[in-house]
């Protein structure tokens, strides 16, 4: 019935849960209203109190086909006991090996869902098989008068509890966890959900039809069996009828029925309490330690599988307690009533932007305890127990079965109306009576502001956070596989049009939707309080830094490290553009060649962006005045065309740099940037000094003339002194020649006259010795005028030296 006339209510829930990447029933309720954990811890504890005994039914049920199939001698109570334990350990390993696989929550349970679609179609022909058989039964018995007659069956009538079954029914196909886990957040994204609008219902109304048979023919055949529970009809028909094989089938058919509730059960319930208790236990825990947030996801995927287990076990030891109940309806229905009790939250949550968490929690809470009370107590209780008899304390007014003097004598119908009416009067009264706080208005928005079918409105939030790309990066390793983060990242710098590099303050939508890629594993208010107490923790220490640089080399492959490497060890820079004309890689010396700014370059940046930034800088160089646009456009049309160049351009801060591009086969384009300063500047220093040299060649033969000239004048005038001094030295040679012989006559006479009077003064001795110092003088002028004749004789060459 919600399927076929309330699938508009479904549809939203489903367009809602693919647009907050839900998990669980408890992270849709939590985020909705204002990502309270207490909220959310509410409703796993709901969900446990549902699931557990559901799967121990599922358990006893398995237990009860076996024991059908063993027969009266096997010993019922210990084979149903060994029965429930060995089921539940083959369904704990077959959840653990493909219920946790993958911790991605949106990755979603594929094979999972695959092998219970399969073992539906499996229980839908078991049981068509059976109802065929009793079918034959009852066309044989209308011919044999000798058959017991089939005693007659109540009529059918609008009773309380029927009302009661059917509202909580259609609630519960909403609320159950399972129920809640296969359309929400198992939904294929892209697949045509309509169908199970009419599937569904078209499933269930076939077996509504097939139950008739088996129910007439099991009322014949066992119409004196007191001891025959009608859960077991569908086994103990074909062993009435001696068909051994028909049997078997309708226990393979079982077993396929128990076997993929119980097995989406407990994984939508392990989900609950990993993401909505023990996740959040660990964040507070690890809240002084920013690397293990970091390292947060590492842990989950242990504890999921350890939490498996845990309900399992729990499941088993419930089913062992259950053995004794007879009726299997008994106890599915009150926890249909229980799972009922998130009704309110979940319809307010779709359509109501006034209900808030304060509400929601307090109804939820007086709504269960209700449960327990009016449903639950009278439901475990004797009759004649006092507390239904005269209530708590002796008063009669507050008997669980008569709360207030109301009572039915429809049970369910009873505890429906308590727990359920409350719940919603105090959802809508606190709502209209209290606040809305601002986180709860905040979440109404992002729930209900605008079409479901439309983009998040936080994509547009480019306002800086208080994380850092690396802690951003580090905290989402673990929750991503390794060729989707870099295409996450990319997206987050394709949309901010700039690198976000690992000590940027990361802007707020690449938060927000990081949060929502790890809400869609740990659920909403876990991934809330790992993001903010990353951001309380603001900066990472070495230690944080170095795990958070360990956990990233699962980004890349052997191979991926070793071409960039190679990349970055090249001297040359590189540029790569993809058929779209994107920049797609780039090393560090491309960059720094063109001194671009840290988060101009990211992958998917267009290249038009960065010929437009050069050409502001003047980088292109247009030989003629051409405007910039028609030097990009050039520049694109060269990329377009495939064409192979290669230029030089000279940059404003002198760098020569040769340009070389090349066109990949599969369109985009190579280019290569070489830095030739070095190599210009030496071409520029040879050709300066060439011309300086023909220069100094073009002026040497002038030079030289003139030296020459000047020597030959120089050695003409030397010529000339030389010629002159010599006939001044003849000249002097013969005046000392001429001087010294005028100047010997005298002094000859002189002496002939002294030594004529030394003579004539033979007496005189005093006269003599004067005459002889004359004598003697006169004899040294004569040897000194004798000496410069010789000298003069010398000069002259008339005489050489012996």
């Amino acid at each position: 019935l919600v399927f076929l006339f309330g699938w508009s209510l479904v549809r939203r829930l489903i367009q809602l849960g693919e647009r907050h990447r839900v998990t669980s029933i408890a992270d849709y309720i939590g985020a909705r209203y204002g990502k309270r954990q207490s909220l959310a811890v509410l409703v796993t504890l709901v969900a446990a109190a549902t699931v557990l005994p559901y799967v121990a039914l599922q358990f006893k049920a398995l237990a009860q086909a076996w024991s059908v199939i063993a027969g009266p001698n096997a010993g019922a109570a210990q084979a149903g006991s060994d029965t429930a334990l060995f089921t539940a350990i083959v369904l704990a390993v077959f959840t653990l090996l493909f219920g946790t696989r993958r911790l991605d929550g949106r990755e979603r349970h594929r094979g999972v869902m695959a092998a219970i679609a399969l073992e539906s179609v499996v229980k839908l022909l078991a049981f068509a098989l059976i109802a065929a058989l009793a079918g034959l039964q009852l066309l044989q018995g209308a011919h044999q008068p000798a058959l017991p007659t089939v005693p007659a069956q109540r009529e059918f009538s609008l009773s309380a509890d029927f009302i009661a079954q059917t509202l909580i029914s259609g609630l519960a196909i909403l609320c159950l966890p399972r129920q809640f886990h296969v359309p929400v957040v198992e939904a294929q994204a892209g697949t045509d959900t309509g169908i199970a609008r009419w599937l569904l219902p078209l499933y269930l109304g076939l077996f509504m039809l097939l139950v008739l048979p088996i129910s007439l023919a099991g009322a014949r055949l066992f119409a004196g069996a007191g001891n025959a529970s009608p859960d077991t009809w569908v086994q103990s028909i074909p062993l009435a009828l001696g068909s051994g094989w028909a049997s078997t089938a309708a226990f393979i058919g079982g077993i396929s029925a128990a076997t993929g509730m119980v097995i989406v059960a407990t994984v939508s319930l392990a989900i609950m309490v990993t993401n909505e208790v023990i996740a959040p236990l660990l964040v507070r825990l690890q809240r002084n330690s920013p690397a293990a947030i970091l390292h947060l996801g590492d842990r989950l995927r242990r504890t999921r599988q350890l939490t498996i287990l845990g309900i399992m076990l729990i499941a088993w030891i419930v089913a062992r307690e259950v053995m004794s109940l007879p009726w299997l309806a008994q106890i599915g229905f009150l926890s249909f009533l229980a799972a009922a009790q998130l009704a309110p939250a979940l319809l307010a949550g779709l359509y109501w932007r006034r209900a808030h968490g304060v509400a929601i929690t307090t109804g939820l809470i007086a709504g269960l305890l209700l449960w327990l009370y009016c449903g639950v107590l009278p439901a475990l209780l004797p009759p004649e127990h006092s507390l239904l008899l005269a209530g708590p304390w002796e008063l009669a007014s507050l008997r669980p079965n008569a709360l207030f003097g109301l009572s039915f004598n429809a049970p369910l119908a009873y505890a429906t109306v308590w727990s359920l009416t409350i719940n919603s009067l105090c959802v809508t009264g606190l709502s209209l009576l209290l606040p809305q706080s601002a986180v709860d208005a905040r979440q109404a928005e992002l729930f209900l502001g605008s079409n479901p079918d439309h983009p998040d409105p936080r994509g547009s939030d480019f306002s800086l956070s208080l994380i850092r790309g690396g802690q951003l990066q580090g905290l989402l390793i673990p929750f991503l596989e390794a060729d989707k983060l870099p295409r996450l990242w990319q997206g987050f710098e394709d949309r901010y049009q700039q690198r976000i590099l690992p000590g940027d303050r990361t802007p707020q939508f690449a938060v927000n939707e990081a949060e929502a890629v790890i809400a869609s594993v740990i659920g909403s208010t876990s991934a809330h309080k790992a993001l903010l107490q990353l951001e309380n923790s603001q900066q990472l220490g070495y230690a944080d830094l170095a795990g958070m640089v360990s956990g990233a080399n699962r980004l890349n492959t052997f191979n991926r490290e070793l071409l960039q490497t190679t990349v970055e060890s090249m001297i040359q820079g590189i540029s790569v553009v993809d058929s779209q004309l994107r920049l797609v890689a780039w090393n560090q010396t491309y960059q720094g060649m063109f001194d671009y700014p840290e988060r101009l370059l990211y992958v998917g940046c267009p290249i038009e962006r960065i010929y437009r930034y050069n050409a502001e800088r003047g980088i292109l160089q247009a030989e003629d005045d051409t405007p910039i646009e028609q030097q990009i456009a050039r520049r694109l049309q060269w990329l377009r065309d495939g064409s192979a160049y290669r230029l030089e351009r000279t940059l404003p801060d002198g760098k020569v740099i040769d340009i070389r591009g090349n066109p990949m086969p599969n369109g985009g384009f190579v280019s290569t940037y070489i830095d030739i300063t070095d190599y210009r500047a030496m071409l520029a220093e040879l050709e300066d000094t060439k011309t300086e040299l023909e220069l100094k060649l073009a002026s040497g033969s002038e030079s030289l003339s003139r030296s020459n000239a000047l020597l030959r004048q120089e050695n003409r005038l030397r010529a000339q002194v030389e010629s002159r001094l010599r006939d001044a030295h003849l000249s002097k040679t013969r005046f000392m020649s001429a001087t010294s012989h005028d100047l010997l006559q005298p002094i000859n006479a002189a002496r002939l006259f002294a030594a004529g009077l030394a003579s004539r003064l033979d007496g005189d001795s005093e006269t003599s010795g004067t005459l002889q110092q004359i004598d003697r003088s006169l004899h040294r002028a004569e040897q000194l005028i004798a000496e410069l004749r010789e000298i003069a004789r010398l000069d002259s060459g008339a005489q050489t030296p012996r």
